[in-house]
């Protein structure tokens, strides 16, 4: 089950990892103005 949202609401439907979100994954570790609402202060 790939992709399938195993929560939804209203404004958000979560689902599990996918290889395609990598990048983006990626894109949003490694920037700083992103660090605090991911508890880091490093990548």
């Amino acid at each position: 089950m790939v992709g399938s949202a195993f929560l939804r609401g209203e404004d958000v439907r979560l689902r599990t990892i996918e290889k395609d979100d990598v990048d983006f994954l990626c894109d949003l570790i490694n920037d700083p103005d992103g660090w605090p609402y991911l508890n880091n202060h490093t990548p």
